[in-house]
């Protein structure tokens, strides 16, 4: 899954051209550069993470004033570098994370964000790669490479994060709802379903799309695509987040 991600970023990773990496993302504020930055400092610190490192989540994260003040110095550790330098970066990154995940166990705890799994670390990391590597897609105006797989993997992370989705909202919700989905590329027309599925309250639409609103990639057009069912199916669209 997280495999398959790194994958598909690194084929567009070795499309890019120097001139192109200071471009513009539908995130305001980031460039695809900051994108690659992003990953590649918070791949150091997952892997960190795992081995107790000086830059794991609990030892660097607490030094800054806010989430946001990490994420940006993140970013700007490239704002130097050249093209190859910024690719070398990323594979070692990515890779030092990829080895350190997966000689752990699914149950194993990680002292990342709140307190996760280590199968929980490995979808959170599937889903920042699915989503910037979309964002970089977008940017650079070319067809979009996104995995069911990952789409997948996003929307189960967003239905096991309704508490705190909601929480941040500061809105009830009593979790009677389901997602069906069909695939963005599904010629066959199967449907997969996510949540409760006895629920009598429902949301159907493109498994992609749910993907990008639970990214934080929203749109009017893409919340209008989907079909909804109930009060808590409607909360559950607006809020849906599959990130802290």
């Amino acid at each position: 899954m997280l495999f398959n991600e790194i994958s598909l970023f690194r084929r567009t990773l070795a499309e890019l051209s120097a001139d192109e990496l200071d471009r513009e993302t539908r995130c305001a504020g980031w460039t695809i550069r900051d994108q690659i930055a992003h990953l590649a400092d918070t791949d150091e610190v997952a892997a960190d993470t795992v081995h107790g490192g000086d830059r794991s989540f609990e030892r660097v994260v607490p030094a800054f004033r806010s989430a946001e003040a990490f994420t940006a110095a993140g970013c700007e550790r490239a704002s130097d570098l050249h093209l190859l330098q910024l690719r070398c970066w990323s594979h070692e990154a990515s890779d030092s994370c990829w080895t350190a995940l997966s000689a752990c166990s699914g149950s194993e705890r990680m002292r990342w964000g709140f307190g996760m799994s280590a199968e929980h670390l490995v979808m959170g990391r599937t889903m920042e790669y699915w989503a910037h590597h979309g964002d970089i897609r977008a940017a650079l105006d070319r067809e979009a490479r996104y995995s069911a797989e990952g789409a997948a993997c996003v929307t189960e992370l967003s239905l096991q994060s309704v508490r705190y989705a909601m929480a941040k909202a500061r809105v009830g919700y009593d979790s009677r709802a389901r997602i069906r989905l069909t695939l963005v590329d599904d010629k066959t027309g199967d449907i997969r379903s996510f949540g409760d599925t006895a629920a009598e309250e429902e949301i159907r639409g493109c498994l992609q799309s749910w993907a990008l609103l639970a990214v934080g990639r929203r749109n009017p057009d893409l919340e209008k695509s989907f079909d909804v069912e109930g009060p808590n199916a409607r909360l559950l669209l607006e809020h849906a987040r599959a990130y802290l």
